[in-house]
This record gives structure tokens, C-alpha cells and sequence, in this order.
């Protein structure tokens, strides 16, 4: 099976509730990438922590918490 390298940095806009400012490239990020051998996980990156979690319940855990705001 072929593999391919997926790195995805997403954008912190705010940290405790405290919004960010200044140039988007000084902005911290959230490192998302594949996991080595399954590609039933991710990995995410944070403060130099690596997380592998299951890609499914990342997915649904977004989904309910944009349908909080759902009117």
C-alpha cells in the first residue's frame, strides 16, 4: 500500500476565550496529519504534544458543536 504524507495546520484565533491578534504567520497552529499505520486515526499537534485520536469522532465532535449555534 502506498502511503502519502498529509500535514494540515489549522489557525488559533483564540487561546482561554482571549482573542488573537497580530500577523496570521505569528498566530500559533494546530498541526493535523495522518496517522503512520491506520488510517482510522489522526494525529494532532499541540504545544509540541502529539494526540491520535480517531478521525470519526473529531469529525463528529465539529459537527455537534456548530450545531449548538443551529437555530
Amino acid at each position: 500500500m502506498n502511503r502519502f504524507e498529509s500535514i494540515n495546520l489549522i489557525e488559533v484565533f483564540e487561546i482561554d476565550e482571549i482573542e488573537l491578534f497580530g500577523l496570521k504567520n505569528e498566530k500559533p497552529k494546530i498541526k493535523i496529519t495522518e496517522h503512520w499505520n491506520n488510517r482510522r486515526f489522526v494525529n494532532i499537534g499541540i504545544d509540541g504534544k502529539s494526540f491520535t485520536i480517531l478521525a470519526d469522532e473529531l469529525k463528529r465532535a465539529v459537527d455537534n458543536a456548530q450545531n449548538a449555534h443551529a437555530c
